[in-house]
């Protein structure tokens, strides 16, 4: 709505004028990022976003709005997006990780790249060393990368890989539960991993 006034003298109303930026859009940015959440994380149909909107806040959209503001949204993050990308892309040190997704029906992959502060993604067609590079730039970009033991990762070699502790340990644990010759290297190395962890805490807690 555009502000009104009457002057009490001349009788004559004012009006602001509504900005062309407010004009372009009937609905608010709060509801907006809302509908392209449901869309884009939780995977909603657009029928089912239109659904929630009608039924939770009383807003009547249409389907074509739904796309409509997913495109928006999109062009809006491009530029944080490449931020992002290009400052995981340079980390000394960075995890990665990918799982299944679908892409119009079709099994694609979701590729993650993460820092202590940051995170990345990206839909690729294959779990290959060419989707890896897709993600972190030419060569697997820089710095080291800790993730499970995919193949694709193994191009990056040893001096740039480092394999996730968690697997590490289950690995080490599955030495004991299976018993006999190779349950002491479970042993020991379950020993190990607990011994470098209580070595890093007390590192992050100044101890040394």
């Amino acid at each position: 709505q555009g502000h009104a006034r009457t002057c009490p003298r001349c009788g004559e109303m004012t009006r602001q004028p509504i900005p062309p930026q407010v004009r372009a859009h009937v609905l608010g940015p709060r509801l907006s990022a809302t509908m392209s959440y449901l869309v884009g994380r939780c995977h909603d149909g657009r029928r089912t976003v239109v659904e929630v909107v009608a039924d939770l806040f009383g807003v009547a959209v249409s389907l074509g709005s739904v796309s409509d503001y997913e495109r928006e949204m999109s062009v809006a993050l491009a530029a944080p997006h490449r931020q992002v990308l290009e400052q995981v892309r340079q980390a000394a040190v960075k995890h990665a990780d990918e799982t299944g997704w679908k892409r119009a029906g079709k099994r694609c992959w979701l590729w993650t790249a993460t820092t202590s502060h940051l995170a990345t993604f990206a839909i690729q067609q294959g779990r290959n060393w060419q989707a890896l590079c897709a993600l972190l730039g030419r060569r697997g970009g820089r710095g080291v990368v800790c993730s499970d033991r995919l193949h694709a990762y193994s191009r990056l070699g040893l001096r740039r890989r480092q394999l996730c502790w968690a697997h590490l340990k289950r690995d080490f644990q599955a030495l004991v539960d299976r018993g006999g010759e190779a349950e002491p290297i479970g042993r020991w190395g379950l020993a190990e991993i607990k011994r470098l962890f209580a070595l890093c805490h007390r590192f992050r807690a100044g101890e040394f």
